[in-house]
């Protein structure tokens, strides 16, 4: 027996490490757990010191996402201003990105350019505070130098867009040459509110650049167009038959040395709710009746050379009425200027077919009777002028039209635009 018994001493014992775990008592089981969870925090510790560390200054994709796109979101919000400040003010020669240093940190704002022809400061103050509380965008704008060229300041600013309190985009404005608009300073010293490649609107550059501004619905209003007669600004008057300074606006306007035409009343479509006036041409008229209205309305307005439509949104689209007007126009060497209030190509066919001179409005500029409006009109047409060398604006007589003209017309002839009478721009 005793042999048996120490060859089983001799034998190494299988621990069965749960059953031990289990067999302990309450409070080694607690030591046991408090140490196994030291050893895993311990590896853990070890694991993280010992992985590659890489330069902060590396971003990762997520990183480089956020920044494009924040670039992108600057370059919209610069593309954005742009737009609205040429669509409201005008007179920018170019607008481009500025990159000085090459850097294109994420603490860089992006820098860009904008140089004028012409400068209103108070309008461009006011559209950037609008511009700004419209994109929900705080703006800081900061007079960094001002130089005199001659008759003209060069002034120029800082202006920086902020997006939560953060610097988003800087614009610097220059306006190297341009003529600036002597109104009121809006106090612009440091206001607080909560590519190589130059644009020229795309357009041509031509040696004669022609405005033709036309100012119609006259026969009444004397005071107005008195003043607007005496302007040394080649302004052509149109002025309606039958009415009761018809004649005396006709003669003083060609007596000033203006060009005049006949507002010729027509139809329109909201006929009789509308009443285009005495000796209107109504679709309903024959032929007879037709030539008798047009030749009485061309005897009340001694010294025309041409006729445009008042209203007639209707009859100017009533080809047989088109037609008894362009034969008499033509016997007279008279050309048609097509108001264009209704679409379509009537009008012009008409005048082809009997061989009769054809112009076409542009822009009206004071639908809305404000300063601003008008000016905003105005710098459409000047656009419009650089791109195809002429433009046709109409307005009327107006104490606020007058009072846009005689501010604006001086700095419109300064950019080298000449307001000519509406006969210099027909092609012969």
């Amino acid at each position: 027996m005793l042999p048996q018994n120490n060859k089983r001493k001799n034998q190494p014992q299988n621990y069965n490490i749960l059953s031990t775990y289990l067999n302990l008592s309450t409070r080694q089981k607690f030591l046991t757990l408090i140490a196994l969870l030291g050893i895993i925090f311990l590896l853990v510790l070890i694991y993280i010191s010992r992985s590659p560390k890489f330069p902060e200054n590396i971003p990762s994709s997520e990183n480089e996402k956020t920044l494009n796109s924040g670039r992108q979101t600057q370059q919209e919000i610069f593309n954005s201003f742009t737009s609205y400040i040429r669509k409201n003010h005008g007179g920018i020669l170019l607008a481009k990105k500025k990159t000085p240093s090459g850097i294109d940190s994420d603490d860089e704002p992006i820098v860009f350019i904008h140089q004028y022809k012409f400068f209103d400061k108070k309008t461009f103050f006011d559209l950037t505070k609008v511009f700004s509380n419209d994109l929900q965008l705080q703006y800081h704008i900061k007079h960094l130098s001002e130089e005199s060229s001659g008759t003209v300041l060069d002034h120029q600013f800082e202006i920086d867009f902020l997006k939560q309190n953060r610097l988003w985009a800087r614009i610097e404005l220059k306006t190297k040459n341009a003529v600036i608009l002597d109104s009121p300073d809006p106090g612009y010293a440091d206001l607080n509110e909560a590519e190589e490649t130059a644009s020229k609107e795309n357009s041509l550059e031509f040696k004669d650049k022609q405005l033709v501004i036309i100012i119609d619905d006259l026969g009444n209003n004397m005071p107005v167009f008195q003043k607007l007669v005496e302007l040394n600004h080649d302004i052509t008057f149109s002025v309606l038959p039958h009415q009761s300074k018809s004649v005396q606006i006709a003669e003083l306007a060609h007596k000033n040395g203006r060009e005049v035409m006949l507002h010729l009343p027509m139809q329109p479509i909201e006929w009789p709710k509308y009443n285009p006036g005495i000796g209107a041409l109504l679709l309903d008229d024959n032929s007879q009746s037709v030539l008798d209205k047009l030749y009485a309305s061309l005897d009340s307005v001694p010294h025309a050379v041409g006729t445009n439509n008042h209203m007639g949104s209707a009859y100017i689209q009533y080809k047989e009425g088109l037609d008894l007007i362009m034969e008499v126009l033509s016997s007279r060497k008279m050309f048609f200027l097509d108001s264009k209030t209704a679409p379509g190509k009537l009008a012009l066919n008409s005048a082809k077919e009997h061989q009769v001179a054809y112009l076409a409005r542009d822009i009206f500029i004071d639908n809305v009777q404000d300063e601003q409006s008008i000016v905003t009109q105005l710098n459409k047409a000047i656009r419009l002028v650089e791109k195809k060398g002429k433009a046709i604006v109409i307005g009327h007589p107006y104490p606020i039209t007058y009072q846009a003209l005689v501010k604006y017309l001086p700095i419109i002839e300064k950019m080298g635009i000449r307001i000519v009478r509406a006969s210099k721009v027909i092609k012969i």
